[in-house]
């Protein structure tokens, strides 16, 4: 398990992943966080001042809000070494929160193929220009062109899209992130028959991604003109198209799921 130390926040409020939490007494951060890819952020002027982070496993981070700046900024060297050591040692789990194991799950099912501290969206890379050919569909684009058919690759871009939008609506939305997060989704539902019978496994992967994303989302997202359900039923008639039964099974689930939601 890591530590997540926060030194000077404004005493506010502090968010980790799924957690927002009030700020009280002497509270220092969070411990016994597992490891993987996580969201943090406080709360200063108005403000949520954000920061992403993979902590490996048995890891201390420790971050010290610059008030001037108005960001959370990385301690010098011997300032980790000195909350390392503490954290280490047991001496702060008195002011740090432990995080809430029931939420682990969730979390990680927003977050399982993303690796690296700092994900990127190929919308904002300068060689995106190239992968916006006209010659190839929205799928091609995303998929075959931006990560050369790595599905591990695809997914941790198409989790991290949603999270950077999602995590922000309590702030200023990314409107532009919400867009990427839209256009991938929309890319895998008009991808096609062909296309989809040539990587079940992707879209049978992709299925179990999404629906922990549409958990998270309020039920004005399922009308049928939303863009979760637009193009929706293109997905699911291609898929039951593939006769394939596995993949066939994770479209039904999808189906009704969604039709859940639109009940409720």
């Amino acid at each position: 398990m890591s530590y997540i130390i926060l030194r000077d926040i404004p005493k506010q409020s502090v968010q980790l992943d799924l957690l927002l939490h009030q700020i009280q007494g002497g509270f220092r951060g969070f411990r016994d966080i597992p490891g993987g890819f996580h969201y943090g952020a406080v709360l200063s002027q108005g403000k949520w001042r954000e920061f992403w982070c993979y902590l490996q496993a048995e890891t201390v981070l420790v971050k010290r809000f610059d008030a001037e700046l108005q960001k959370l900024v990385e301690d010098p060297p011997e300032q980790i070494e000195q909350y390392s050591q503490l954290a280490g040692q047991n001496a702060m789990d008195q002011v740090l929160m432990p995080y809430p194991v029931n939420q682990w799950e969730n979390w990680q099912s927003l977050t399982q193929y993303i690796k690296t501290d700092s994900p990127k969206l190929y919308l904002e890379q300068s060689s995106f220009g190239e992968v916006n050919s006209e010659s190839r569909s929205r799928f091609e684009k995303a998929f075959i062109v931006a990560h050369q058919g790595n599905i591990e690759a695809f997914l941790a871009e198409f989790q991290f899209a949603f999270l950077r939008w999602w995590m922000t609506t309590k702030g200023e939305m990314d409107r532009g992130v919400q867009e990427y997060w839209s256009s991938l989704l929309d890319g895998m539902y008009n991808a096609g028959e062909r296309a989809i019978a040539s990587h079940p496994e992707l879209f049978s992967q992709f299925i179990d991604v999404l629906l922990p994303q549409l958990a998270q989302l309020p039920p004005e997202a399922f009308t049928p003109k939303s863009v979760v359900c637009t193009h929706l039923d293109y997905l699911i008639e291609d898929i039951n198209d593939t006769e394939i039964g596995e993949l066939r099974q994770k479209g039904r689930i999808l189906s009704a799921y969604i039709q859940k939601r639109q009940a409720s």
